[in-house]
């Protein structure tokens, strides 16, 4: 197991930093919401796809995570970000994401570890890098890293608390005042050490063998 520190924080500059390596031909995103990452992979990739469990316009296929419509080995890239832990049995979803894998490709996931429970629409799990890695048996693990320190934390502890955006629109003082805390806490964590036992989210590169 290879463990890989970066300063990068947020899933859109981690993704922005892997693309470059490990996306290529056709790519599925699992989980993809409003598909807001895909301009990221588009360069390196022949076709992008994105399922989710419901119907929205940037959707291609509505599916169970648990049990993906597609063909065994059908994409040469996989992503999954921020969705294992709103499933109820991630080592499942984790299977299927490496069924529709081809030999050589890649998966790239994402998932939280130390961080407020949040409903969407619920929250069952976390993931330390160990766990993480364990649920990739099929695959050669490249890299697994825990992603946020102690700032990052109570970064999240204070979003989620005060100015989640699975709640209601909150004022323009809240949202000022979160703005402005996000930015200091952000600061300390890229320019600061912190217990590598303590991370808020954690990811994984995986190659299928």
């Amino acid at each position: 197991m290879i463990s890989f520190k970066s300063k990068s924080l947020h899933t859109r500059e981690i993704l922005a930093e892997l693309a470059p390596d490990y996306a290529r031909g056709r790519l599925i995103d699992v989980g993809a919401g409003s598909s807001k990452y895909k301009d990221i992979f588009m360069p390196y990739i022949s076709e992008y796809k994105a399922c989710d469990s419901f119907e929205a316009p940037h959707i291609d296929k509505v599916v169970d995570a648990h049990d993906l419509s597609y063909d065994d080995e059908e994409f040469d890239t996989v992503i999954c970000t921020m969705v294992l832990e709103h499933v109820q049995k991630p080592w499942i979803v984790a299977s299927e994401l490496q069924r529709v894998l081809r030999s050589g490709g890649h998966c790239i996931v994402g998932a939280p570890f130390m961080f407020p429970y949040h409903q969407d629409p619920e929250d069952y799990f976390r993931f330390s890098t160990a766990g993480m890695a364990s649920l990739f048996d099929q695959c050669e693990i490249v890299r697994v890293w825990g992603v946020g320190g102690t700032a990052s934390l109570f970064e999240s502890c204070w979003r989620i608390c005060f100015c989640s955006p699975y709640k209601k629109p909150h004022g323009f003082l809240r949202r000022n005042i979160y703005r402005v805390i996000r930015i200091i806490f952000e600061f300390i964590d890229r320019h600061s050490s912190h217990p590598e036992n303590l991370y808020c989210n954690t990811y994984i590169v995986a190659k299928k063998k």
